[in-house]
């Protein structure tokens, strides 16, 4: 409940430990209760939005402008060797959508597990355009012209999406996927732009992470945190 609502920080220990409902080990059960203990530290997290423009400004950002990042790991799951796809989509300095979820289908290399990746991410961000559509929230984004835009930290990805390397051995397998990820590009409902795997936030969505990275990654997502790095703002 708490994943699904208010603490996105919670997406890959819950869909992890999930796959494991039916026969828990031991190791299972133990990671559940670092779960429990990790709650107990953070009980008065939730996500923050803001209005005020210079907050929104130090992270690069607009007022009720969509911005979405991007994730996946490669063959992460011992049990099946498929890889986890993740996502977070922003608004007004706190996140508004987020997912993380073993793929249905095993990819063969990085290249193919991104692009899986980022074409769930563009369903969800052209379901959210249309939602705010429909509240008069019209995407204006001067710079490109009404298109969200969508980070994602692998250039095959990009590549492949903005219709590149189309050709690419490695992805022929999702022909559709792509098909689909070079129209939203060529129709501008988004812009694809390259992130720093340390300053994609999408990252603790998709493996286990710990430390400074996840603590920056976590505060940025849920409105505590303006700035991923070393010069850092919190509120």
């Amino acid at each position: 409940y708490l994943y699904l609502w208010t603490r996105p920080d919670l997406g890959f220990a819950v869909t992890f430990l999930s796959r494991y409902l039916h026969k828990p080990g031991e190791k299972h059960l133990e990671a559940a209760k670092h779960v429990l203990r990790y709650l107990k530290g953070t009980v008065g997290y939730g996500i923050q939005y803001t209005r005020d423009l210079d907050r929104l400004n130090a992270r690069n950002q607009k007022l009720n402008v969509l911005y979405a990042l991007s994730d996946s790991d490669f063959a992460g799951c011992k049990d099946t060797s498929k890889s986890t796809s993740g996502y977070m989509i922003l608004m007004n300095g706190g996140v508004v959508a987020y997912y993380s979820g073993r793929q249905t289908t095993v990819a063969l290399c990085t290249a193919m597990a991104e692009t899986i990746a980022l074409a769930k991410t563009v369903v969800k961000v052209k379901h959210m355009r249309a939602l705010l559509f429909d509240l008069q929230c019209h995407q204006t984004e001067e710079t490109s012209i009404g298109s969200t835009c969508v980070w994602v930290d692998n250039t095959a990805a990009l590549a492949v999406a903005t219709g590149n390397d189309f050709t690419h051995e490695t992805v022929k397998h999702v022909t559709v996927k792509v098909r689909f990820l070079q129209e939203c590009v060529q129709r501008k409902i988004i812009l694809l732009a390259y992130v720093k795997t340390c300053k994609n936030i999408s990252d603790i969505m998709t493996k286990q992470s710990t430390g400074l990275q996840f603590k920056q990654h976590r505060d940025y997502c849920m409105g505590i945190l303006d700035v991923v790095g070393d010069a850092a703002v919190t509120t």
